[in-house]
């Protein structure tokens, strides 16, 4: 049916593609690990986040201060 060299090529052609299906497994096993890292690292960062005063808050509070600073210079004259 198939002349011996193109039953050759046909199986280069084969293990050619199950070398690359390997590799396309890896890399996708290796980008999941990496996804799942990246999932965690902004969890921590989001958990950390929420603790954290916000930049509203400490632009607030230091508005606050400077306003205490003020009436209190006032008071003193």
């Amino acid at each position: 049916m198939f002349c011996d060299s193109c039953k050759a090529e046909c199986a280069e052609k084969v293990q050619r593609m199950e070398d690359e299906k390997t590799e396309l497994r890896n890399e996708i096993a290796d980008l999941r690990r990496e996804l799942a890292a990246t999932q965690q690292e902004l969890n921590e960062q989001t958990e950390a986040n929420s603790r954290a005063p916000t930049q509203t808050i400490k632009n607030h509070v230091e508005k606050l201060k400077n306003q205490l600073a003020m009436k209190e210079k006032q008071q003193q004259v």
